[in-house]
């Protein structure tokens, strides 16, 4: 099975991770992880997008070797250059993943109306299925 799966650093898309190595088996899977970083702004400086290409670059080698050490062999990582939304699609389109596994930011209300949901709109658009994954904590506090 192919497993595209989108990091972000936080609390979510661990569980993501976490969710990916407890359900799905290590010999039958091939995971890409995804980590999206926005276009440079016109007037950011240098320094300032090689430190987010480095942090991303990082969180996708952190995420790798915690795949391997759940004995997951087959692991990629792929840093797109776009808004979040637009990358995993992308490289969802590039890719042919048979499953896209994301975490839930758990938005409501105004702040979801306002900033919209990535994991939402990846369901929506996306040709293949879409796990999103909240933490357990999180899920547990919104019954």
């Amino acid at each position: 099975m192919k497993i595209l799966l989108a990091v972000d650093g936080s609390q979510y898309s661990e569980a993501a991770a976490t969710t990916i190595e407890s359900q799905f088996k290590p010999a039958e899977s091939e995971v890409l992880l995804v980590h999206a970083i926005e276009p440079a702004a016109f007037f950011e400086q240098d320094a300032s997008i090689r430190h987010r290409s480095t942090h991303a670059k990082e969180l996708l080698a952190r995420t790798a070797q915690e795949l391997h050490a759940a004995g997951f062999r087959s692991v990629s990582t792929q840093v797109v250059e776009a808004d979040a939304r637009t990358g995993i699609l992308s490289v969802a389109t590039d890719w042919h993943p048979d499953l896209i596994v994301l975490g839930s930011h758990g938005r409501k209300g105004l702040e979801k109306l306002m900033l919209g949901s990535v994991a939402e709109s990846v369901a929506r658009h996306s040709t293949c299925s879409v796990l999103i994954v909240r933490p357990a904590a999180a899920h547990s506090a919104h019954l």
